[in-house]
């Protein structure tokens, strides 16, 4: 009797290991009826997400203050959401915040790694990122543009200011002339300074064309470490090639080894235009000065050699 409970106790933590291990897809449904006659998100509310528990924790009314002719105004961040460190993430149509700098008092930052102008298929970018790079993550800013509020009343309600997560910034668009997906892969640290690698997907219901059905897949480490773990539940083993990103990149690429290697970029006609020697960790390299376009960067080291296309824009 004693060794059949030993056994099950055994198996049940294997299942947790392997529960946790699982990349889990999101489903969230911010759809917000019609206005004039077409569907829209719903642009009055946000909704908070925590990575631990897997879903939404709760949501918080849109305020606003300094309203010009009923049109513009700016945001009043809810003050309960922001001291709270239970939520790491919020969505509010198309915009997503994380809780840190302008937007909350946790420790979440975000870190894109890879958008759809990426030549590598962000399925793959997401399965193959294993480890969370050091650095180069961002606190939400206060960010400039046109953000719509209230929907429901006329005219709209804008804000020309909003605090939120520039690198989920345009992932999704909804509106006149201006609907569509840009899906990403983005390594965003919680509100604990922890890592979840996330693949945002979807905001459109494909079927029906209605916008306010965001979707996205994620890997989250409760550990704490960077290391993302595979389905089996044992941590992945780095590839001395951990990560390369942003990609696309305008102005620096950093790449990140496990160990002493290489690094070579190549034009598309096979001239090099740039080469590192790199020992483990990150590397920098200025590409500002590069022609716009498609490279390759190779990667090697005593054991392997690895390759990969970016696209400097």
């Amino acid at each position: 009797m004693k060794i059949k409970k030993i056994t099950l106790v055994l198996l049940s933590v294997l299942l947790a290991v392997n529960l946790t291990a699982q990349v889990q897809t999101f489903r969230l449904d911010i759809s917000g009826g019609a206005f004039m006659g077409s569907p829209i998100p719903d642009y009055t509310r946000w909704y908070y997400f925590s990575f631990e528990k897997g879903d939404t924790i709760g949501t918080s009314a849109v305020v606003l203050e300094n309203i010009n002719g009923g049109q513009i105004g700016t945001e009043v961040i809810d003050a309960a959401w922001k001291a709270r460190t239970d939520w790491d993430m919020a969505f509010h149509a198309t915009d997503i915040r994380t809780n840190s700098g302008a937007s909350g008092t946790g420790e979440s930052a975000s870190l894109l790694i890879a958008d759809t102008l990426s030549t590598t298929p962000l399925a793959d970018v997401f399965t193959n990122l294993s480890e969370a790079p050091a650095e180069g993550y961002v606190a939400d800013e206060v960010l400039s543009g046109t953000f719509i509020f209230g929907m429901t009343s006329m005219p709209p309600l804008r804000t020309t200011q909003l605090s939120a997560s520039k690198a989920a910034q345009g992932w999704a668009a909804f509106g006149m002339g201006a609907s569509g997906e840009n899906p990403k892969v983005i390594v965003f640290k919680t509100a604990t300074g922890k890592y979840a690698k996330v693949y945002l997907k979807q905001f459109i219901d494909k079927e029906e064309q209605k916008p306010g059905y965001i979707e996205f897949d994620y890997v989250y480490q409760p550990d704490g470490s960077r290391y993302f773990t595979n389905t089996a539940g044992i941590s992945t083993t780095p590839s001395p090639m951990i990560a390369v990103y942003p990609n696309p990149v305008s102005d620096v690429l950093n790449i990140e080894v496990a160990e002493k290697s290489d690094i070579v970029i190549y034009n598309l006609t096979g001239t090099i235009v740039k080469q590192r020697k790199a020992q483990s960790g990150r590397v920098s390299i200025p590409v500002s000065d590069l022609v716009k376009g498609s490279y390759i960067v190779k990667v090697s080291s005593n054991k392997t050699s690895q390759a990969h296309k970016i696209i400097i824009r």
